[in-house]
């Protein structure tokens, strides 16, 4: 899950973009065929991962990074069965076991009393190890951007802010999305920001140095504001290129229909002119809303965006399919990707659903140089397989497909692939609580290879400790972890 935008209402552009500058390029919504692409042997998942998430009342992943040496550390939401809430950071090995090397039980619960209502977004691994994750903490003021810092072994790193923490005051409410880290060891965030004296939400960049303090060097006094010309705007996702620019994607409001933007700066934050036209690109992928929540790099320097783009059911705008664009390392549309630069797909059929909802949260690229896109596919947390022209592998769109086998409410926000190439899955599914009668949020990692282990189709969820299965009334996790 993203940050999201906070208000609405009507301004001019704050700083650095107008709304001239940008250029607006339209595709047709198309569905490909879905014939002829035996998926048989592809993506299985492997239930040889026998994982260990600690997992509490009510719970979410976030975000998972995917360490060099094959550990996988996630973060996300937890609120318990006394309805104390917080967050939780844990490591697993590559095997999906436990790591308890990461604070005794690998993971580290921290509650309200330490960091009040914070959700967190992102996680990242620096090249010391530790471990950085971004959100936002809501406050009687209203929300607050967040980081926090962490040891390898799971403790806070106390020569980063304040014991670990580092509370921005960034106008009247922000949230951070994502982070990256420079080589020179200073951190890059986006998000989204409500400064004072607007009543719109802008797309905000910060940088700090490697201590957590703001770069005065960056922007003006360590951040740029980015805001549209006739609603909010709102950053999700950056990525550091080899020569320190720094590409930002999210969405923009223009009245009633929201388009993915997408925009460059230079090292020291200011507009990149060079790209796009006049610093970034707006794209309208569909005719009522679209928004794109990942952005990477391809290995020939194409930049890549993902999300979904809303069509109509109906006349209601009730229905998403998964959306790709792909851009020219300057920014402009990659006419060879998709149509005209953009691949918008539809694999959930209405007929099961009532309501096609795909959607794409994060993306990476496979070394054979095709594309995995994670996030809803099939109405259920999954990912999709295209190649590198923008098509569903194999030009099946259901067969290119993977889906977890989750029905409800489920989510996929992030994918990572292993040092081996099996393919992870982090995020949530809506359970039953027998016992309470409610439903509540389950945290899951899945993970995928080239063949089932049993040949019995169904994944491996890293969920060990079923909800109350003695019945005492007790969370079982709750009765096993302070």
């Amino acid at each position: 899950m993203r940050g999201r935008c906070f208000g609405a209402g009507a301004a001019l552009w704050l700083s650095l973009v107008s709304s001239s500058a940008l250029a607006l390029f339209s595709v047709p919504v198309f569905d490909i065929a879905t014939a002829g692409f035996d998926s048989s042997n592809w993506f299985q998942p492997d239930e040889a991962f026998h994982g260990d998430i600690g997992n509490r009342w009510d719970d979410a992943v976030h975000d998972m990074v995917v360490q060099a040496d094959g550990r996988i550390a996630v973060t996300g939401y937890y609120t318990n069965a006394r309805g104390l809430a917080g967050i939780y950071l844990q490591r697993l090995m590559p095997d999906g076991s436990r790591d308890t090397s990461f604070n005794t039980y690998g993971t580290l619960w921290i509650p309200n009393k330490q960091v009040a209502l914070f959700v967190p977004l992102s996680i990242i691994q620096q090249t010391d190890g530790k471990l950085v994750i971004t959100g936002y903490k809501r406050t009687p003021y209203g929300l607050k951007s967040l980081l926090m810092r962490f040891n390898p072994d799971g403790s806070f790193d106390n020569t980063f802010g304040k014991r670990g923490k580092r509370l921005l005051q960034l106008g009247w409410a922000s949230v951070l999305s994502d982070i990256v880290q420079q080589p020179d060891g200073k951190l890059v965030a986006v998000g989204s920001a409500l400064p004072g004296g607007l009543s719109v939400t802008t797309l905000v960049v910060a940088r700090f140095l490697s201590d957590g303090k703001p770069d005065k060097t960056f922007g003006d006094k360590g951040r740029i504001f980015i805001a549209s010309a006739s609603g909010d705007a709102a950053g999700y996702s950056l990525l550091l290129q080899d020569d320190g620019r720094i590409v930002v994607a999210g969405s923009t409001e223009d009245g009633s229909t929201l388009s993915s933007l997408l925009v460059r700066l230079s090292p020291s934050g200011q507009l990149d002119s060079s790209f796009g036209n006049g610093g970034g690109t707006l794209t309208s992928m569909s005719p009522y809303a679209d928004e794109t929540y990942k952005v990477i790099e391809q290995m020939d320097g194409k930049l890549l965006a993902v999300g979904y783009a809303s069509t109509s059911l109906n006349g209601v705008v009730e229905n998403r399919d998964l959306a790709v664009a792909r851009y020219t390392a300057d920014g402009q549309p990659d006419t060879g990707f998709g149509t005209g630069g953009v691949s918008v797909i539809g694999v959930d059929p209405l007929a099961v659903t009532n309501m096609g909802h795909d959607e794409a949260t994060d993306a990476l690229q496979l070394p054979n140089g095709q594309l995995l896109l994670g996030g809803v596919v099939k109405g259920g947390m999954g990912f999709m397989v295209l190649e590198a022209d923008g098509q569903p592998a194999g030009g099946d769109a259901s067969g290119a497909a993977h889906n977890a086998g989750f029905s409800g409410a489920v989510l996929a926000n992030a994918i990572g692939l292993q040092p081996d190439g099996k393919v992870l899955l982090a995020g949530y599914r809506r359970q039953l609580d027998q016992h309470e009668g409610k439903y509540y949020n389950d945290s899951v990692v899945v993970r995928f290879h080239g063949g089932d282990v049993d040949g019995d189709g169904a994944p491996d969820v890293l969920d060990p400790y079923p909800l109350d299965s003695d019945n005492d009334g007790v969370n079982n996790t709750d009765e096993a972890l302070p």
